[in-house]
């Protein structure tokens, strides 16, 4: 369990964090011979330095497909050792690049993100070997961390900024970290967690989920019936849309602050905003009050409503107001994988959790690919790309509507749960909404 909140915290999300990246391969000399004149930061550079974030950021994304397919058939050993392969030399790659003689700064970014893939889904099986009652914390508490990931490229560039460190050393050590503690995770799982979770798959496969009394109906069915059914409609168009806006803000936000003037200030609301990311970690406990007490539909409202209070921010053109930005944007991006990720673990189980987020992540990595083509037709006006985000908004608040009503038709299909002794020492998940005498209501394929 641990070794999985280490894996999430040092190398998860870091393609996420590319701000401060970007900047400490700017300041290297990458892709200076771009800029022809005396100016180093021109619209050629960033946009090439924009479209190794894309690449990383979309594999990362697409991945996540066949990463959920392997989780699931193989387990996190496994794949833990997939993920410590690829990251490490990915990171290596990322050291060792040079755009004269060794151009491999793509590879790199290709091998991070599938890294990183692989990464975030071995985290998903952790939650079906501890108590219902805890998943939506365990949940919450991996995908902050995820979040927190972002931050150590910009740990990576103050050893760089401060301490006169090469990037070739910085990154070498990095990818040493990652060898040992990728050596842990896989040494943990094998210990023992490997053991439990095939016997949680083996009984939902049964339908007798060991430890609790009414399970969402779901549960256990062929994934090709899953993938017919409205949850199935609302994950893939709701987290599609919404990883895809906040991966775009991710990734065009530095350009939007240098634009407002922050070169004037150091590029301290960079900083900043990379700083931001990981205080997502004070938010676990109250999103996990909100998903536990509040439920699906209410916790994908507030996600929708941050989103849009963030991408507003973002199109007024003050350099002043974009904190609130970073504020809005770290309780959103929390938030939505939180939410995500308890969704379908609750909703679908433990047998296709990984398949179901994977083919998710097929569309997400389509929508998340138009990111630098996007750039490129905004010719420097970002106005052009955040203005039209906005409009993103409508859908998930729709989908959210009509799932709260399925909600009220289904409530044990919610995370609304209270943990309740059972007759037989057993513990139940039961929703507070459901009365005894409110009849089983089976879920509609569409």
């Amino acid at each position: 369990m641990w070794a999985t909140f280490l894996i999430n915290f040092l190398f998860a999300g870091i393609i996420f964090g590319w701000a401060p990246m970007q900047l400490l391969l700017e300041e290297d000399g990458v892709y200076r011979s771009l800029c022809p004149d005396s100016n180093p930061r021109c619209d050629a550079r960033a946009e090439r330095l924009v479209l190794l974030y894309t690449v990383g950021s979309t594999v990362t994304v697409l991945c996540s497909a066949p990463c959920g397919f392997m989780v699931d058939r193989f387990g996190p050993v496994v794949c833990g050792m997939m993920s410590g392969v690829a990251l490490t030399l990915g990171l290596l790659l990322l050291g060792l690049a040079d755009e004269d003689s060794f151009d491999v700064f793509v590879p790199a970014s290709i091998l991070v993100g599938i890294g990183g893939a692989f990464a975030m889904m071995n985290s998903l099986p952790a939650v079906f070997i501890v108590q219902p009652s805890h998943m939506s914390f365990v949940v919450t508490g991996y995908n902050c961390l995820f979040d927190a990931s972002s931050v150590m490229f910009l740990v990576l560039y103050q050893l760089y900024a401060r301490f006169a460190l090469s990037r070739q050393t910085i990154l070498i050590g990095y990818a040493a970290l990652c060898v040992i503690v990728h050596a842990i995770f896989v040494t943990s799982w094998a210990i023992g967690p490997s053991q439990r979770l095939k016997a949680v798959k083996t009984a939902e496969e049964r339908g007798t989920e060991p430890g609790t009394c009414d399970t969402p109906p779901l549960h256990g069915l062929p994934l090709q019936r899953q993938l017919k059914t409205f949850e199935f409609a609302f994950a893939l168009v709701f987290t599609s849309l919404q990883m895809f806006r906040s991966n775009m803000y991710l990734g065009l936000n530095k350009e939007l602050l240098q634009d407002l003037g922050d070169a004037e200030t150091n590029f301290a609301y960079s900083q900043i905003f990379a700083l931001s990311l990981p205080a997502s970690t004070v938010f676990v406990p109250l999103i996990s009050w909100c998903l536990r007490r509040r439920g699906f539909a209410d916790t994908f409202l507030l996600i929708t409503i941050l989103g849009f209070v963030y991408n507003l921010v973002a199109v007024v053109p003050v350099l002043e107001f974009q904190p609130l930005a970073f504020a809005a944007f770290t309780f959103f991006r929390a938030v939505l994988f939180s939410a995500h990720f308890t969704y379908i673990a609750h909703t679908f189980g433990s047998c296709n959790v990984g398949k179901i987020h994977g083919l998710i992540s097929i569309v997400a990595a389509g929508l998340n690919f138009t990111i630098w083509p996007a750039t490129v037709f905004a010719a420097g006006n970002l106005l052009w790309i955040f203005a039209p985000s906005l409009g993103l908004c409508l859908p998930p608040f729709l989908l959210s509507l009509l799932l709260r009503k399925r909600l009220l038709l289904q409530p044990v299909s919610d995370c609304r749960v209270v943990d309740k002794p059972a007759k037989h020492g057993t513990m139940c998940q039961e929703s507070p909404v459901k009365s005894e005498s409110e009849p089983r209501v089976v879920l509609v394929e569409i």
